[in-house]
């Protein structure tokens, strides 16, 4: 936080459920947050889209955009185009466990058709 302050911002922006304890007690200092909310591919874009508004900077974000959505199509045009089991192992200090899935993404999909 002290270094967030040393920088007297004029806006902090922070996401929200990891950094919701420092937006709360920035905003509780008197400074403005925004706080944004990403999960998914989505809500990236329509960040990028919405800082490029607030920062009078549309183009710049248009171009990052382009950038991701290259990016992501690059990605899954290198996905198998049939269905591969996977296995993803979690394992913290004090658990373990293993998901399963017979289903991932092909590479004519997006996440948004599965």
């Amino acid at each position: 936080m002290e270094a967030v302050i040393s920088e007297n911002p004029d806006l902090i922006i922070a996401q929200v459920g990891t950094q919701a304890d420092y937006a709360k007690k920035f905003r509780d200092m008197g400074y403005p947050v925004i706080t944004t909310y990403i999960k998914t591919f989505d809500d990236v874009i329509n960040t990028y889209e919405s800082f490029g508004k607030l920062l009078n900077n549309e183009q710049m974000a248009k171009e990052k955009i382009d950038r991701l959505v290259n990016k992501r199509n690059e990605l899954i045009s290198m996905a198998p185009k049939e269905p591969k089991s996977v296995v993803i192992l979690y394992v913290t200090a004090n658990n373990i466990a293993a998901t399963v899935s017979y289903t991932h993404l092909r590479a004519h999909e997006t996440p948004e058709h599965l």
